[in-house]
């Protein structure tokens, strides 16, 4: 039958079938479309992987489950009403295949529904694996998510140590700084009672210390004086009788004054070493600068001391050092100031040291000579030179204080007498002063010596010549 034998009826059933059956169309091609919409959003989703791409994929994924449920809706709507479109035809009786009516609208031809299947299973399956994907995903974020919260405990837990271990660290330093306070606080007590306690000790014992020099001055002062006073008195009785005469005038008397002991001839040459000295210059007539034992007990004799011959030889032999059979006046002069140094070696330093006011440990010629005769000894510029100069080992023209000590501990080992030894001999000369006096002069009233040594008295007295006889 052609187009043009059908009636009226007819080609509007026609025509409504054909209008259905392109909203049918357009409603696949609508699905298809959203499908392929579907896909590719899941797609870049996936791909950018960013932060709440899970919400996004569900998000999505309720979107199109409503969408395709509206779909189908609407598609089964269609087909209801194609197929009911379809049966008026049938009853109008137009029997035209569903491909002739496409053709007729022109639709594509045909519908091949088992393409339409695979295409459908085709997407499900995609679907399917989109679905298995995004709950891998999602599995692999709760896990990611659980360790993230595992990671977090263990961050907090070694946190809460950390801070635990800072909190007793703080506590140890603060305890150590305590410590530390209280150990210097002890050391500043210690230390401030070390210094009181040193300036107790040095306060008491600069105050022992200036009294005993003071007592020891005052001491050496009297001894001072009565050597001068005795000294002048022998000198004087040298002076009105010669050796030769003093030893007669002694003689006819009938006492024997002759020295005996060397240590005693030693002391006496030492007192009177400045007449002895110039006895030297007198009986040098060949100005050798020597004499022999003969001059030397002449010597001896001529400024009132007649001596044992094996005494006199005995010191004479301890002055030749050479052992020539002759001194020299310059041996003699050395012996005899070292000896009367080595008597008052305190007081000699004592007074060179004031003598160097700069400190510098020695002095120079002039205060040499000046310090020595301060100290009572009567000795000559020259003879002083003569000694400065061989004591002065390095020849700087500087006497140090090491040097002047050397050679004032030299005699003998010893160095010299104590002050009390001194009191003690100065009484037993003076005793033997007193006696010989009293035989040449005349008579002596008294006498009374009293010497004070770091605390020590010591008291002679002699009434008259007998007495002391």
């Amino acid at each position: 039958m052609g187009d043009a034998e059908y009636s009226l009826e007819q080609e509007k059933m026609l025509e409504l079938y054909g209008k259905i059956l392109q909203q049918y169309e357009r409603h696949v091609a609508q699905m298809n479309g959203n499908e392929i919409r579907l896909l590719r959003e899941t797609r870049r989703i996936r791909t950018a992987r960013r932060p709440g791409m899970a919400a996004q994929l569900r998000g999505l994924q309720e979107r199109t489950a409503k969408q395709v449920a509206r779909d189908e809706e609407r598609e089964r709507r269609l087909e209801a009403q194609l197929q009911l479109r379809l049966r008026r035809l049938r009853d109008l009786g137009i029997e035209l295949s569903e491909s002739e009516l496409r053709l007729r609208f022109g639709l594509a031809p045909g519908f091949d529904a088992d393409a339409e299947e695979a295409r459908q299973m085709s997407i499900e399956r995609q679907l399917e694996l989109a679905r298995a994907a995004e709950v891998s995903q999602a599995e692999a974020l709760l896990a990611a998510q659980s360790q993230l919260g595992a990671l977090a405990g263990e961050k907090a837990r070694l946190q809460q140590q950390a801070e635990a271990e800072r909190t007793r660290l703080m506590h140890d330093v603060e305890s150590e700084r305590a410590r530390i306070a209280e150990l210097e606080r002890l050391r500043d007590e210690e230390r401030l009672a070390a210094e009181r306690a040193k300036a107790l000790l040095v306060s008491d014992f600069d105050a022992e210390r200036e009294a005993l020099l003071e007592r020891l001055r005052e001491a050496e002062r009297l001894l001072n004086e009565k050597l001068a006073r005795d000294l002048a008195h022998n000198q004087a009785m040298q002076q009105a009788v010669t050796g030769e005469r003093l030893e007669k005038s002694l003689f006819k008397r009938g006492i024997n004054t002759k020295i005996q002991d060397v240590d005693e001839l030693r002391e006496a040459i030492v007192n009177n070493q400045s007449r002895i000295s110039d006895l030297f210059r007198e009986w040098d007539a060949d100005g050798n600068g020597t004499v022999d034992l003969q001059e030397f007990t002449r010597a001896l004799i001529a400024v009132g001391l007649p001596a044992d011959p094996k005494a006199a030889e005995a010191l004479f032999r301890e002055f030749d050092v050479d052992g020539s059979g002759n001194v020299e006046y310059k041996e003699y002069l050395r012996y005899s100031l070292r000896e009367m140094l080595q008597r008052s070696a305190a007081r000699v330093m004592d007074l060179l040291h004031k003598l160097d006011p700069t400190g510098r440990g020695a002095v120079d010629l002039p205060d040499f000579i000046k310090g020595v005769k301060q100290m009572g000894y009567d000795a000559s510029d020259e003879d002083l030179t003569m000694l400065f100069n061989e004591w002065d080992s390095n020849k700087s023209g500087l006497l140090e204080f090491k040097e002047l000590n050397a050679q004032m501990r030299r005699t003998g080992g010893s160095k010299g007498p104590s002050l009390t030894k001194q009191a003690a001999q100065l009484i037993s000369r003076t005793k033997k002063n007193m006696i010989t006096s009293a035989v040449t002069a005349g008579a002596v009233a008294g006498f009374s010596t009293v010497a004070s040594a770091a605390g020590v008295v010591i008291v002679e007295s002699v009434a008259s010549p007998s007495q002391a006889c």
